[in-house]
């Protein structure tokens, strides 16, 4: 009896996916309920693939919620307890997921498949997953064309991105928005943060700040930043690269989106990259190869990602190219596709060496090429990433830690890694929601707050050496050095450099300058500031006790273990000159938001960030998500722009973080030190509270009143 025969009449004989959970696969649900959709088929027919992020669940209470792991819905839209029912379900309610359906029809077989679509063959679940089947296998089923019917989306608008033209099929009367090709195909949810990203169109607030720029100024700035880049790029990879080294990867650097992305030009900047390749295998590899360390007994393998098979690469990166002209082609946003392309290519790590830069070196170039970023501006991408290094590890690590347990691989001679199973659609096929939120994160960085600054440095240095050319005029190549010196010692010239390169400097000349340089450049960073809730004494004090069990359990220190129990709702810099404007706006808004109570109920964690947390029942989660939506919309827009930087929203999963970026054995160990947590109290304001550089901690500096009366919040 074949595989497939077996399973049509197991399904015969017994038609059940879902089932009722509490924990599933370590994800710890909201409540008892049904899990459907994507995760019962996954669990039912033991199918080899990551869990999706987010699991569907059919709640018992009259109330829908939704957190970073879970949508809970009510009963009325249980689906039908069969294997179509569930795949409807998941195609209306969790977008589609391409290496689920691979993994599927490679597993029921075709004679399945069309018995599937036969069940509904012009609904368009069914054409949906006919044509799936068709584009996925390259394999047509024994089913004949639509003659009529309307044309429907593949991938939902409202859950996925897709391309803005799509491709007309007229055999399912399907229209094909995929953003990619079979050989290779991420996709992207419309996540809160990607939307809200997108709202806030990035590029025309960069163009915006370079337009009245001086020519001189924006020259220096591109060329700083492009050096800048070059530097993060390799200390991003643990190397300290020459200077002249480092100069020539930023001129590559600097003509990105000039030619187009081939094999041949990413071979041509590895060789850049690597410089001296002697002992390195320039091109594809051909062999295995992974990331991570060796045993030190051993050496054998210990792999924290595993790379493509070498003899998947030629196809892979044929796709990779293919899909990245295609989205252009057909219209996708700039970041999405850089950070599609970019970060598919990490995944695939077609090099032995350099990989890395080039992965980054491409999201420039995407970026470039797209016009997203400005003419003759590059983008100092790298240098974000440096300065969110813990998070671009865990968007990598997000993925490759969730294909590792389906790649069977044993050590070779050499103590590498050979892959013995195929494995090329887990690099084809890929969710990459966490890479794009994070790579428009670096992107806003950049323009918020790499870029204003570096051209508000030069305009102050110009400022400062018209001064001095006016007063105490020296060459140009003092007044560099006079300025590093001032800048390293908090705008005073130090004992050892009056001594020596300014010792004929006068005493009255020398007040003179550091008074002047003080008055040009500010002295003074933005400050980092949150707004939170903040609970009850006798609240703060249990969950100090719980930090310090915590810490003594697990035998040392861990972040946030020092800091005082609250809620993050937003984060944002500002000069403190600026703030006291900040306050009366905030002031006058949180005034209109209406009290409320906050009730806890339990324990949670995410496993990505490795934060633990105290959970909010989901009705108290609510009405934070609502009057911070309420608060958001009420503040003056023109007035954050001006006088904030990096504001960024906190509210998505609002929780009360007992620790952070903590070992998954520390969470174990957490929950089973914790196991009740019940505590409520009325919530009647908020907390501003700011950054603390000599205690690295924050502390609550203003209170804002919630005054409101009626009205729906």
């Amino acid at each position: 009896m074949s595989e497939n025969n077996r399973i049509s009449e197991e399904w015969a004989e017994n038609n059940h996916f879902s089932q009722s959970v509490t924990v599933f696969h370590g994800r710890q649900a909201p409540e008892r309920a049904l899990l459907v959709g994507y995760g019962a088929i996954i669990e039912r027919l033991a199918l080899k693939l990551p869990l999706p992020d987010k699991l569907s669940l059919i709640g018992a209470r009259y109330k829908q919620l939704s957190d970073e792991h879970w949508n809970v819905l009510t009963a009325r839209y249980t689906p039908s307890d069969s294997l179509y029912g569930h795949l409807v379900f998941a195609l209306k309610y969790e977008g589609v997921n391409l290496l689920f359906f691979k993994k599927l029809f490679e597993r029921i077989g075709k004679s399945e498949v069309e018995a599937l679509v036969s069940i509904e063959r012009t609904g368009q679940y069914s054409r949906r997953i006919w044509f799936l089947y068709e584009w996925l296998m390259d394999e047509p089923l024994d089913i004949p064309d639509l003659k009529e019917g309307n044309y429907v989306p593949l991938l939902d608008g409202d859950l996925q991105f897709a391309l803005e033209k799509s491709v007309n099929v007229p055999r399912q009367r399907i229209r094909n928005n995929l953003p990619g090709t079979r050989q290779f195909c991420p996709l992207i949810f419309k996540s809160e943060k990607l939307k809200n990203f997108i709202g806030e169109s990035l590029e025309k607030h960069s163009y915006a700040t370079l337009k009245n720029v001086h020519k001189d100024i924006l020259a220096r700035t591109s060329a700083f930043l492009l050096l800048k880049d070059s530097k993060a790029s390799f200390s991003i990879e643990g190397e300290n690269p020459s200077p002249s080294r480092a100069m020539l990867w930023g001129k590559a650097i600097g003509q990105a989106g000039d030619k187009p992305l081939t094999s041949e030009e990413l071979l041509r900047l590895q060789q850049i990259v690597i410089g001296d390749s002697r002992r390195i295998q320039l091109g594809f590899r051909t062999e295995g190869g992974f990331i991570g360390e060796h045993d030190r007994s051993t050496g054998t393998p210990m792999p924290d990602h595993i790379s493509a098979r070498w003899e998947d690469l030629g196809e892979l990166m044929e796709g990779l190219l293919e899909a990245a002209e295609l989205m252009e082609q057909k219209g996708y946003h700039p970041v999405l596709i850089a950070a599609s392309i970019a970060f598919g290519f990490v995944f695939i790590h077609p090099f032995v060496d350099g990989n890395g830069r080039l992965h980054r070196y491409i999201i420039h170039h995407l970026l470039a090429q797209t016009k997203f970023s400005p003419e003759q501006m590059i983008f100092p991408v790298s240098a974000a990433i440096l300065e969110k290094i813990g998070d671009y590890r865990s968007v990598l690590e997000h993925y490759s830690h969730s294909v590792l347990p389906f790649i069977d691989w044993e050590p070779t001679a050499d103590h590498n890694v050979e892959v013995r199973n195929e494995t090329a659609d887990y690099y084809r096929y890929f969710d990459a929601t966490r890479q794009a939120e994070f790579l428009f994160e670096c992107v806003a960085h950049t323009i918020y707050r790499t870029i204003p600054d570096e051209i508000k440095y030069l305009e102050r240095y110009d400022a400062f050496k018209n001064w001095l050319d006016d007063h105490i005029p020296m060459p140009d190549k003092m007044v560099s050095l006079l300025v590093v010196f001032l800048s390293q010692n908090a705008g005073r010239l130090s004992r050892r450099a009056l001594d020596k390169e300014f010792a004929d400097l006068e005493h009255e000349e020398i007040q003179l300058i550091e008074s002047k340089y003080k008055e040009i450049f500010q002295m003074q960073e933005p400050a980092r500031y949150m707004i939170a809730i903040r609970p009850t004494a006798e609240i703060v004090e249990a969950v100090r006790k719980m930090k310090l069990a915590l810490k003594q359990a697990v035998g040392g220190f861990f972040n946030s273990v020092n800091s005082e129990a609250h809620i993050t709702i937003f984060e944002f810099y500002a000069y403190e000159h600026d703030y006291p404007l900040l306050l009366k706006e905030l002031l006058d808004k949180a005034g209109t938001l209406r009290p409320f109570e906050l009730e806890f109920n339990g324990f949670n964690h995410f496993a990505t960030s490795g934060a633990f947390y105290v959970e909010l029942t989901p009705e108290s989660t609510k009405a934070i998500v609502d009057r911070c939506n309420q608060l958001k919309q009420a503040l003056n827009s023109k007035l954050l722009k001006d006088h904030t930087e990096g504001w960024t929203d906190m509210f998505e999963t609002p929780h009360m973080t007992i620790g952070r970026r903590l070992r998954a054995d520390w969470i174990e160990t957490a929950y089973s030190l914790f196991e009740r947590f019940d505590a409520k109290f009325w919530c009647d304001s908020l907390a501003v509270r700011k950054f603390n550089d000599d205690r690295k901690q924050f502390d609550v500096i203003d209170t804002l009143p919630m005054l409101g009366g009626g009205g729906m919040f």
